[in-house]
């Protein structure tokens, strides 16, 4: 998952830093073709995404029936037939702080205009103090 993020990252900042044009997705052409290859690879992700968890249950069905079958122990086939609690309660609580500091980071540069290296900046600023939120109120609960 970093590999795909640090990817698209390093292609929007090279598109954006594309030398020979101020701004390079005004050209018609060019924003065609970058909207129709991100449509493309973001159907070709949900399907592929689509498929994997569908094996995932199909795999892990399995090999419940064969963990019953074999007569494994009680415990071991109720801790596998349990589905696995990730993040527990706070996860509702970091994707607020999360999305709720992109959204201030964005009004935040839209109030700043024109847009330009202090947007980045701003958005990498009002993130991270998301996240310290985040750490703050996982800390002072437990």
């Amino acid at each position: 998952m970093k590999k795909i993020l640090i990817s698209t990252v390093l292609l929007l900042a090279a598109t954006c830093v594309y030398a020979q044009s101020p701004d390079p997705l005004r050209e018609e052409a060019r924003l065609y073709e970058v909207v129709n290859t991100l449509r493309l690879l973001g159907t070709i992700s949900v399907y592929a995404i689509s498929i994997l968890i569908f094996l995932k249950l199909i795999l892990d069905h399995r090999i419940k029936e064969k963990l019953i079958e074999k007569g494994a122990s009680e415990d071991v086939i109720s801790k596998l037939i349990q589905p696995a609690v990730k993040g527990g309660n706070n996860v509702n609580i970091k994707w607020f702080l999360i999305l709720a500091g992109i959204g201030v980071g964005l009004g935040l540069v839209y109030l700043s205009r024109p847009i330009g290296i202090h947007s980045l900046a701003i958005m990498s600023l009002c993130i991270s103090v998301s996240f310290l939120g985040y750490y703050l109120f996982v800390r002072r609960t437990q």
